[in-house]
């Protein structure tokens, strides 16, 4: 259960992220200032225009790749919950045919 929990805590996460961008102007802009990853875009484009280009390309991108990730997540969770059950049934089938 160690790895699903570590994708939640990151699905978490990036959903703040992407809500604080999406709502927040100052914390898009101080995003935009402050984050490595933004200085190309910020140095070819200015940092007004890179504000932009995060908002309407980066922050829907951001938002399908998470709803994609929470999918692959639920569909975790759906096999490690049949499987348990799986494993839960064939063990008491195997008590119940021993006497036990």
């Amino acid at each position: 259960m160690g790895p699903l929990l570590i994708c939640t805590v990151i699905l978490v996460a990036n959903a703040f992220i992407l809500w604080k961008i999406g709502t927040d102007d100052a914390f898009l802009n101080e995003y935009v200032r402050k984050s490595p990853k933004a200085w190309l875009w910020r140095k070819a484009f200015g940092e007004e225009r890179a504000a932009a280009i995060i908002r309407k390309v980066f922050l829907p991108l951001g938002i399908v790749f998470w709803l994609f990730l929470l999918v692959l997540v639920g569909a975790q969770v759906v096999i490690l919950v049949a499987g348990d059950q799986a494993n839960a049934d064939e063990t008491q089938l195997v008590h119940e045919r021993d006497g036990g």
